[in-house]
């Protein structure tokens, strides 16, 4: 569904896909789309999160939309990525079991 709403993009060299990333607009709020991004386990720790995110960013804003993001916890590559993005914390959603 992503790829036919042009909401999802790839990044590929000779040997195949590095990663992707996603630019989903939301249906509740037409000033906003939720950005994020994957990259392949043997492309890690190569700048490559950082830069698709940035894209997805750069995107987002082409279509007059503020880009928000979010990522688990523990997630630390992600979590530079978001960050050297220019992205701040503003809000953390907590797990409860009971």
């Amino acid at each position: 569904d992503l790829i036919s709403k042009g909401e999802l993009f790839f990044l590929a060299d000779v040997t195949g896909i590095m990663g992707a990333c996603e630019v989903r607009m939301s249906d509740t709020n037409p000033k906003v789309a939720d950005i994020g991004m994957v990259v392949g386990n043997s492309h890690r720790k190569k700048g490559l999160g950082t830069y698709l995110l940035g894209k997805a960013k750069e995107f987002t804003y082409d279509l007059d939309r503020v880009p928000i993001c979010s990522c688990e916890v523990g997630n630390e590559g992600s979590q530079k990525a978001i960050l050297k993005n220019g992205f701040k914390s503003f809000h953390q959603m907590l797990k409860v079991a009971f």
